[in-house]
C-alpha cells in the first residue's frame, strides 16, 4: 500500500530513482488535468499496487480494497438490503462506511455500469475487475463529484490498467482453510504484444477462479444464539435482557414432520403438538411414529434443547460458492505522432450459489403462517396411504377428531428437496466496450491534450432458483387410494381433474422423485430481481492544457462534456408472473431510463513559486473545479471543489480542499416495482428492545400507547395471574427479537439528489534528512444532507416508535397480528435525513536498504496505515444515532506491512488491527446480546514468501490469519470468518 497523496508515478520509484527519472506529465486520479508526476495532490489519494494482490494471495481486487483502513468491507454473502444488492457474493468498495453508492468506481478514469439490482445502490462489483493487467488502484478519500459526477461523495476508486504489457504470463494458485471447509483457486493467463514498430500494443487476460461455500454450520463456534433471560429484572439494573444458549434451538418443526392438532399459527407451540408420553410425534418415511423430545418452550414459536431436526440455523450463508470468468482486451495504436486510437473490452461472468438458500421458505409451520398463510402446516387424514395401520391407530387414540376423518397437520421443513431445488444460483454477466481517440497539439505556444471516448456497458443478472407451488404441494400431499388400490392425489381419486398431480409422501426425509419435484416445484427468480438488465452508454470528451503563464508558473485547465444514458429492465420469469408461490403475489415487469448531460471545468493556478516565493512558501497552488448536471430523472444541480497546495519547503507540503458533492438516486431505487418476500424485523416494543434506541423514554411511551389502544396485544406472553393492564402486557411482551415478516420491497418515485459538503486538510512530509521516508496525515469532514437510505421494516419500526410525535408516513407501513407482533411492512428508499463523518487518515512509508545500516543485503519496506474515525452520525426522521466507535465503524483501524526483498526472494508480513468497540452506540449490558455490549479487539497476522528461479518462474506461499483469529464474539463481521488459511501459487513469465 503506497502513501496517500503522492502521484502514482512518484510512488512507484525510490527517492534516488525519482531524482534520476525524467519528470513527465500524467493524469492523476482526482483531476483530469495533466500534472508533473512528482507532485502531491491537494486531496488524499491512496494507491494499491498490483504487487499487494499477489503478496496476499488475493483472488480479486475487492480483497485488497478491504484491507484499506478507510474502507468498510461490503461483501454480500446473501442478498442484503443494507447495501441494496440482490445478488449473493458481490463485493463493493465502501469508504468510511458511508455506503457503496457513495464510493464511485472507475476503470481508467471512466464510469462503469452498476452491478447492483433490486433497490440497489449504484455500485460496481470488484469481482469483475481483471487483476493480471491491473497496474494499480487509486483511491481518492473524500469527494470527487465535481470531476467525475454522481456518486463521488465518500471518494473514488479508479482501477488503472496497464497499456504497455508485452510477454506471456501464466499463474495458478490454490488456497484452503485449516478446517477443510473453504477452498479457493485461481488460474490467470496474460499476454501482450507490441506491433507496428512500437506504435501499437494489444494485451489480453483471462481469469478463472472459484471458491467453495461457507455456512454458519462451518463456523458454529462463532454462532451466538440468544434467548430471553428468565432471571428477575432482566433488561434492567445491569441484568442482561438476553443470555447466550449453546444448545439446540428450534421452532416446532422437523424434517420428518411434527404432528400438530391445528394449522392455526397460535397452535404452533407445545400445546398444539400431538405428543405421546410428553414427547412430540414425528413420522418417518415409512409412516412410523418417531418420538422426539420437545425441549423447553421459551418464546411463542421456539424451544430449547429439543431433539427436533430443524436445520435452518446451520444453513445460513457466510459465503456463497463463487465462480468467476473474466476476459479482457486492451489496446492502442498511434494513428499519427499526435493521435492515438484506444480500445478496451471486458466480459465477465460471476456465478454464485447460495447453499440451501431456499430452505427458509420450504417450511410449512405455524411460525411462518402468520405472515404467509400459504406456509401453514400441511393437512393429512387417516386415509393417507403412507401411514402404517399402527400409526393411524395411535394418532386416532390421541385425536378422536382424526379417528372421525378430520385432519391432523404436519409442521414440516422440507430438507429432502435436494440441492437442485434448495440452492439458489445467481449469475451476473457483464460486458463493457470502449473505443476512443486521444491526442495532443500545440497552439499559441501552449500544449493541449484531448480525448473522446464512447463506452457501452451492460450487466444482466438472474437468480436461478425454485420455489414450492403452494396449491400443487397441498394437492400432492393429500394422497389417498383410488378404487383400484393405487396411491393417487385425492383430487383424482374418483375423476381425474388434475392429470399432472403426483402423490407425495410428506412424511420423513426420503428424497422426492423428479416427477414429484416437477409437479410441486417451479422455477423462480425471486420476483422482480430476476432477470434484471442494467445498461449504460457514455460519451466523454475532454480537452486540457496550458492556460496562462503566471509569474509563479504555468496555469492549466480542463474542460469536459459527458452524456450518459442509463436503462434498467425488470423482467421477471414467466413463473413469477403468476401468484403461485408462498407470497401469493405476482411479480410485475418494469422498465426505467434516464439520461444526463454534464459540463465540467477545472483550473490549476500557481499563486507562488518559481522565482516568486516568500519565506516558508516554496510554492502555493490553487485548484478549482465546477460541474453542471442536467439529469432527466433528478433534475439540475451544480457541484464544485476548491483546493490549495502549499509547499512550505524542507519536504513539507500542506494541502486542503473544500467541495460540494452529490449522488442522484439510481434507476432501481426509483422504478423498482413491488415484490413481496420474507424478511426479518425486530420489534421495538419487545422486552429486550424497549430500552434501546436513542430515546428509550419516547419509545416506551409510544409502545404503551400502542398496547393501550389494542387490548389483545401481549396477552399470549402474559404470566398466569398477571394483570391485563397495558403496562403489564407491555412489560411482559417477549415478542420475537427477530421475526419473519411479510415484506414488500419497492421503489420510490419521489427520491431526490443527496448532497454533501466535504472538507479535507492535512500534510505530506518527506524529510531530506531521512531519505525515502514519507509521512502523510489528513482530516476528512463530510456533511451529507437529504441522504437516500434503504429502510428495512425494522428501520420503519424504530423510526416510528423513537419519534414524538410519531411520523404517520413511517408508522403506516407496519402491520400487526392479534398478539402485537409485526407481521408485515415495506422496505424502500427514502430521503430520510443526514449523515456526518469526521475521520483522519494517516500513512507512513519508509524504504531502508539494509546495506546503509549493516552488511546485510536486501531492502526493507515499511508501511503503516491508520484511520481514526472520530465522529459518524446518521439522522433518520429527526432521530440521530452515532455509528463511530462501533463494530460498523471502529474508532481506530490500523494496518502495518513489512516487505523484505533480496534478489529473487521476497518476504511479506502484515497485521490488521481493530480495537475493542461497542456493538452499537446505545449498547448496554441490559440491551445487548448475552449482555455483551463491547466486542473484544481483533488482530490478524498474514505471512507470505516468494522465490523467483530460472528467470522465468516464481513460487509463492503464504498463510493469512496466522493465529486463526475469528470474528470477535458474538459478531460474525468484526474480523475474518475464514480463520487461518493457506495458499500456494506458481507463476511463469515469458
Amino acid at each position: 500500500m503506497a502513501l496517500a497523496g503522492l502521484a502514482p508515478a512518484a510512488q512507484a520509484q525510490s527517492a534516488g530513482d525519482q531524482q534520476a527519472a525524467q519528470i513527465e506529465e500524467v493524469v492523476v486520479t482526482g483531476s483530469r488535468i495533466r500534472r508533473s508526476s512528482d507532485t502531491t495532490s491537494s486531496a488524499p489519494v491512496a494507491i494499491i499496487g498490483a504487487r499487494t494482490i499477489e503478496d496476499k494471495g488475493f483472488v480479486q481486487a475487492g480483497e485488497a480494497l478491504n484491507e484499506m483502513t478507510s474502507i468498510s468491507p461490503s461483501r454480500a454473502p446473501t442478498p442484503a438490503l443494507s447495501n441494496g444488492q440482490a445478488v449473493a457474493g458481490q463485493d463493493f468498495p465502501n469508504l468510511f462506511n458511508l455506503g457503496p453508492a457513495r464510493t464511485l468506481s472507475l476503470l481508467n478514469g471512466r464510469r462503469m455500469v452498476s452491478s447492483s439490482s433490486g433497490l440497489g445502490d449504484e455500485a460496481v462489483d470488484t469481482n469483475i475487475i481483471p487483476t493480471g493487467l491491473l497496474e494499480r488502484i487509486d483511491v481518492v478519500q473524500g469527494g470527487g463529484a465535481a470531476v467525475y459526477g454522481s456518486g463521488a461523495m465518500a471518494g473514488v476508486v479508479n482501477y488503472v490498467m496497464r497499456d504497455d504489457y508485452e510477454g506471456l504470463s501464466v499463474m495458478a494458485q490454490h488456497g484452503a482453510d485449516t478446517r477443510d471447509s473453504y477452498k479457493a483457486s485461481v488460474f490467470r493467463l496474460v499476454a501482450g504484444q507490441n506491433f507496428a514498430q512500437g506504435r501499437g500494443n494489444i494485451a489480453g487476460e483471462f481469469d478463472y477462479s472459484r471458491s467453495s461455500p461457507l455456512l454458519t454450520g462451518d463456523r458454529w463456534e462463532s454462532h451466538s444464539e440468544t434467548i430471553p433471560n428468565p432471571a428477575a429484572g432482566a433488561g434492567t439494573n445491569g441484568v442482561p435482557g438476553t443470555i447466550f444458549y449453546n444448545g439446540p434451538v428450534s421452532i416446532y418443526s422437523d424434517t420428518n414432520g411434527l404432528v400438530a392438532l391445528s394449522n392455526s399459527p397460535f397452535a404452533a407451540g407445545a400445546a398444539g403438538t400431538v405428543t405421546q408420553g410428553g414427547r412430540g410425534v414425528t413420522i418417518d418415511s415409512g409412516g412410523n411414529i418417531v418420538l422426539r423430545d420437545l425441549g423447553t418452550p421459551y418464546a411463542f414459536f421456539y424451544n430449547l434443547g429439543s431433539e427436533l431436526d430443524w436445520p435452518i440455523p446451520r444453513s445460513f450463508s457466510l459465503a456463497p460458492r463463487l465462480e468467476r470468468k473474466i476476459a479482457t482486451v486492451t489496446g492502442h495504436y498511434d494513428l499519427t505522432d499526435n493521435i492515438t486510437l484506444t480500445g478496451e473490452f471486458l466480459g465477465a461472468r460471476v456465478e454464485a450459489t447460495q447453499k440451501s438458500g431456499g430452505l427458509v421458505v420450504a417450511q410449512y409451520t405455524g411460525a411462518l403462517s402468520v405472515p404467509y398463510p400459504a406456509l401453514s402446516p400441511l393437512a393429512f387424514t387417516n386415509t393417507n396411504p403412507y401411514l402404517t395401520p399402527t400409526t393411524i391407530a395411535q394418532l386416532s387414540a390421541s385425536s378422536p377428531a382424526f379417528a372421525a376423518g378430520l385432519p391432523l397437520y404436519l409442521s414440516k421443513t422440507f430438507g429432502n428437496l435436494g440441492s437442485k431445488y434448495l440452492d439458489q444460483r445467481y449469475r451476473t454477466d457483464t460486458t463493457r466496450a470502449m473505443i476512443g481517440l486521444e491526442g495532443k497539439f500545440t497552439a499559441v505556444d501552449r500544449n493541449f491534450f484531448w480525448d473522446a471516448s464512447y463506452t457501452a456497458s451492460q450487466v444482466r443478472q438472474r437468480v436461478d432458483g425454485y420455489s414450492i407451488v403452494s396449491s400443487n404441494l397441498r394437492r400432492a400431499a393429500n394422497a389417498t387410494r383410488n378404487g383400484a388400490g393405487q396411491i393417487v392425489c385425492a383430487v383424482n381419486a374418483t375423476v381425474v381433474t388434475d392429470p399432472g398431480c403426483v402423490p407425495l409422501n410428506i412424511f420423513g426425509t426420503e428424497q422426492i422423485t423428479p416427477q414429484q419435484a416437477a409437479y410441486i416445484m417451479a422455477r423462480s427468480g425471486g420476483g422482480v430481481f430476476s432477470p434484471v438488465t442494467n445498461k449504460q452508454q457514455d460519451f466523454l470528451a475532454t480537452i486540457s492544457g496550458d492556460l496562462l503563464k503566471l509569474p509563479a508558473g504555468q496555469s492549466k485547465f480542463s474542460l469536459s462534456y459527458e452524456h450518459r444514458k442509463e436503462e434498467a429492465d425488470f423482467e421477471p420469469l414467466a413463473e413469477d408472473l403468476v401468484p403461485q408461490f408462498f407470497s401469493g403475489i405476482a411479480a410485475t415487469p418494469a422498465r426505467g431510463t434516464y439520461n444526463t448531460n454534464e459540463l465540467a471545468g477545472e483550473i490549476e493556478a500557481p499563486l507562488l513559486g518559481g522565482d516568486v516565493t516568500l519565506p516558508f512558501v516554496k510554492s502555493l497552488e490553487f485548484s478549482g473545479s465546477f460541474r453542471f448536471v442536467d439529469n432527466s430523472l433528478a433534475g439540475k444541480d451544480t457541484v464544485w471543489s476548491a483546493g490549495l497546495r502549499w509547499d512550505v519547503g524542507a519536504g513539507l507540503v500542506l494541502r486542503g480542499t473544500r467541495s460540494r458533492n452529490f449522488r442522484a438516486p439510481s434507476l432501481n431505487q426509483v422504478t423498482a416495482p413491488a415484490v413481496v418476500g420474507l424478511g426479518a424485523a425486530s420489534h421495538p416494543c419487545s422486552r429486550t428492545n424497549i430500552g434501546a434506541g436513542p430515546a428509550p423514554s419516547t419509545r416506551a411511551a409510544n409502545c404503551l400507547a400502542l398496547f393501550t389502544a389494542n387490548p389483545t396485544y401481549g396477552l399470549a406472553t402474559l404470566p398466569a395471574g398477571a394483570p391485563t393492564t397495558p403496562q403489564s402486557r407491555l412489560s411482559n411482551f417477549q415478542g420475537t427479537v427477530v421475526a419473519q415478516v411479510r415484506t414488500t420491497t419497492q421503489g420510490n418515485a419521489d427520491l431526490e439528489n443527496e448532497v454533501a459538503d466535504t472538507t479535507t486538510f492535512g500534510f505530506v512530509y518527506q524529510p531530506k534528512f531521512i531519505p525515502r521516508l514519507a509521512i502523510s496525515a489528513d482530516v476528512i469532514r463530510i456533511d451529507l444532507k437529504n441522504s437516500i437510505q434503504l429502510f428495512s421494516v425494522t428501520n420503519f419500526a424504530t423510526t416510528c416508535f423513537d419519534a414524538s410525535p410519531q411520523p404517520a408516513a413511517f408508522c403506516g407501513t407496519l402491520g400487526y397480528d392479534a398478539q402485537g407482533d409485526i407481521n408485515q411492512g415495506i422496505a424502500s428508499n427514502v430521503n430520510a435525513g443526514a449523515e456526518v463523518l469526521h475521520a483522519e487518515v494517516y500513512n507512513i512509508d519508509y524504504r531502508l536498504p539494509l546495506q546503509e545500516v549493516s552488511k546485510l543485503p536486501g531492502v526493507l519496506d515499511f508501511t503503516l496505515q491508520a484511520t481514526h474515525n472520530t465522529l459518524a452520525t446518521v439522522t433518520f426522521a429527526g432521530t440521530t444515532t452515532r455509528t463511530d466507535a462501533t463494530q460498523t465503524l471502529p474508532e481506530w483501524v490500523v494496518r502495518f506491512d513489512v516487505h523484505y526483498t533480496n534478489g529473487p526472494v521476497r518476504l511479506n508480513y502484515s497485521a490488521n488491527y481493530m480495537p475493542s468497540t461497542l456493538i452499537n452506540s446505545t449498547a448496554t449490558i441490559e440491551n445487548s446480546p448475552g449482555g455483551v455490549a463491547k466486542l473484544s479487539s481483533n488482530t490478524r497476522h498474514d505471512l507470505s514468501a516468494e522465490y523467483r528461479f530460472l528467470k522465468r518462474y516464481s513460487v509463492r506461499v503464504g498463510v493469512n490469519n496466522l493465529t486463526d483469529e475469528l470474528p470477535s464474539y458474538p459478531s460474525l463481521t468484526y474480523g475474518d470468518f475464514l480463520g487461518r488459511n493457506y495458499f500456494a501459487a506458481l507463476k511463469a513469465e515469458f
